[in-house]
């Protein structure tokens, strides 16, 4: 896949972006301006059909406790300043289990009550849950997939967050070609919380009051990440689906 840094609109605010092309090694490389460095701890690298194309791939199995870590770059605190995010995420959850699974997450902070925001969950039933921010009250709030169930697929997912909106959308083999919304509404004082000195991961979430320890591991493949310190369009987040189905059809 192609990097949008140069898309003057996309690339507005990029946070990071990896694509996922080395196919092989120890690291996936950021495309951004950042230059991060996501450090794979043990998922291996497969080439899979998604669409009618075959890409690479980082398949995490869950009990070999795989997951990629992204970091700690300042990078990420832009979000805390702007309060607003995008997160696109190219994904296949092998199954639903009898635990959540995460696909994306910062830091767990067992001592306040709070779970890491932001982060992206695969829960026991197989819905996609959104977890941005937490309000005034210290409570996480979040949006769902309801009771669609994307375990088993691939999906391309687009979380994002403003001004107390959250949403998620989704275009899968569950329902073709079209772009599924879920929308939440968020009321009263909300806080996009900042990563600070804290690790950004793909594949698990780390609670820091508890070791710190890793949890609710990944089973499954991601095959691309991008976030943004900004809430994309509706048209810039349309994009972003059509560039994916021009090069895999999904």
């Amino acid at each position: 896949m192609r990097s949008m840094y140069a898309d003057s609109i996309l690339g507005k605010s990029l946070i990071c972006e990896f694509l996922f092309n080395e196919g092989a090694g120890g690291y996936i490389r950021d495309g951004s301006p950042a230059k991060l460095i996501g450090t794979l701890v043990t998922p291996d690298w497969v080439i899979e059909p998604i669409g009618y194309n075959l890409a690479p791939t980082l398949d995490f199995v869950l009990a070999n406790t795989d997951y990629v870590n992204l970091g700690t770059d300042a990078v990420w605190d832009d979000i805390n300043t702007t309060q607003e995010v995008t997160f696109e995420v190219l994904m296949h959850c092998d199954a639903a289990l009898g635990t959540v699974q995460t696909v994306f997450s910062s830091m767990v902070d067992g001592t306040a009550g709070v779970t890491a925001f932001p982060q992206l969950l695969v829960d026991t039933n197989g819905y996609l849950l959104f977890r941005p921010c937490v309000d005034d009250a210290g409570t996480g709030k979040e949006v769902s997939t309801s009771t669609d169930d994307y375990s088993g697929i691939w999906a391309h997912v687009v979380c994002s967050y403003s001004s107390g909106q959250a949403e998620i959308q989704v275009v899968s083999e569950l329902y073709g070609d079209s772009i599924i919304s879920y929308t939440e509404t968020i009321t009263g004082t909300t806080t996009l919380s900042t990563l600070g000195d804290d690790n950004f991961y793909l594949g698990v979430r780390q609670n820091f009051d508890a070791g710190p320890a890793f949890e609710n591991y990944f089973d499954g493949h991601i095959a691309l990440f991008r976030a943004w310190s900004r809430r994309l369009s509706q048209s810039e987040r349309k994009r972003l689906y059509y560039r994916i189905a021009s090069k895999v059809g999904l």
